[in-house]
């Protein structure tokens, strides 16, 4: 369920208030009361997006009170985040937006539909990702805490839905409701089961469309397939060699069957520390910085003609991962970077609370955001080149050797067209 924004337009003294009471607090969670001018849209209990001179300067979870005075409404706002510098300008995030979703993002603001609300949370994260407690806090999202056994789930959903961005699908669900409940045995975010020797048949048939890998008896593995029913089929597999509590971290490996382009992205989990959420490398990101290292070798000597921004395909999410939601269907805030650039990264030694080595939103700016990541990947211009499916195949098997969890997704395009915006999907029966 997208969880709906409302624009709160902020008077001079209340945008120095907020900013004067979080500044004083030694957590991002203020919370207090505005009253505000309210029109025919009225503001609704979710999120808000803080609004000062046409430029959003913060955000937070809202819920309506009761009348202020005759024509003003009081607000009441939690996990208020101020944005220092904010570039979020609202002609920008109207650009987004059809121009029947524009009122509510003029004074007296309001609430935008569902499908706009969406629009405005994505863009707002893509460009300031610490705001995403504000939303976090917003949505009926289960905390992750130190659950290691949430923490995979909600990184295999995570990978699933920028699976399904890379093919520009848009499925009106991805799991039915009887399968969205988070409970103690739940392994896999897809429907998942146990390989077991007398099921080695059923399960060799239904991971043979995955080129060819085998699961082992062990493995627990869940299959689903999309397509928009005319030409584009997405087939996605999250498997599972470890248990839940045990992995550590997930791979996605993501195939182009017609381009012939692979691409693998490694997900790390940011942790707060003070005032900030921050990611500090370990021996086993070194140990799989050498595995990506020898992918990209391998795909740099791929003979091919077409074109490609990186030469490479191994990257690296550091994601603020901070609660399970099984209905959701946004990407998690977060940032993409090359395999090249955390090892440039790491070489430069930047040092976070306490020492150490460590990665935030705020050192390692140049990073591609969630919109500008998938879309490269949608238009193929990130992703090796020529890659034949033994090679996939084998990753898949090292992937699973490694992080204990992957979740792989095959597109197949029979007309190969161009990208442009995302198509009506169904799960494939």
């Amino acid at each position: 369920m997208t969880v709906l924004v409302s624009i709160v337009f902020l008077g001079e003294e209340d945008a120095k208030h907020l900013k004067d009471m979080q500044d004083s607090e030694t957590l991002k969670s203020v919370t207090t009361s505005l009253a505000v001018l309210e029109g025919t849209r009225r503001h609704k209990t979710g999120a808000a997006l803080l609004v000062r001179d046409e430029t959003v300067i913060g955000a937070a979870q809202i819920a309506r009170g009761g009348r202020a005075d005759d024509i003003r409404r009081r607000l009441d706002l939690n996990s208020v985040t101020m944005l220092n510098t904010s570039t979020a300008r609202l002609d920008d995030l109207r650009s987004r937006l059809y121009a029947s979703q524009h009122a509510p993002t003029r004074a007296p603001g309001g609430a935008l539909t569902s499908n706009a609300s969406e629009s405005a949370r994505q863009w707002l994260l893509d460009k300031h990702p610490e705001a995403s407690t504000s939303f976090a806090t917003a949505g009926t999202g289960r905390p992750i805490g130190d659950n290691a056994r949430l923490a995979l789930v909600a990184e295999q959903q995570e990978a699933t839905t920028a699976l399904l961005a890379f093919a520009q699908l848009d499925p009106e669900f991805v799991l039915v409701p009887a399968e969205r409940n988070p409970d103690k045995d739940r392994q896999t975010f897809l429907p998942a089961h146990k390989v077991t020797p007398h099921e080695d048949a059923l399960v060799e048939h239904d991971v043979g469309r995955f080129l060819g890998w085998r699961a082992e008896s062990t493995d627990v593995v869940g299959i689903r397939a999309f397509t928009d029913g005319v030409g584009r089929t997405l087939q996605v597999m999250n498997a599972n060699r470890t248990p839940a509590e045990s992995a550590v971290g997930t791979d996605l490996i993501y195939y182009h069957e017609q381009r012939k382009s692979f691409v693998l992205v490694q997900y790390k989990r940011m942790k707060s520390e003070t005032r900030s959420w921050i990611y500090r490398p370990d021996a086993q990101l070194h140990k799989q910085l050498d595995t990506m290292k020898s992918v990209d070798d391998c795909c740099s000597t791929e003979d091919s003609d077409e074109f490609r921004l990186f030469q490479t395909p191994s990257f690296v999410k550091i994601c603020k991962l901070e609660s399970l939601n099984l209905e959701s269907r946004s990407l998690v805030p977060g940032m993409y970077l090359a395999r090249e650039q955390v090892e440039q990264h790491i070489r430069a030694g930047t040092k976070g609370p306490g020492g150490g080595t460590y990665f935030s939103f705020e050192n390692a700016p140049n990073y591609l955001t969630n919109t500008l990541f998938t879309d490269l990947v949608a238009q193929g211009l990130i992703g090796s080149r020529g890659t034949d499916t033994d090679f996939i195949r084998d990753q898949i098997a090292s992937s699973l050797e490694q992080t204990g969890s992957t979740v792989v997704g095959v597109l197949s395009d029979e007309k190969d067209r161009r990208p442009g915006p995302s198509r009506q999907a169904k799960i494939v029966e």
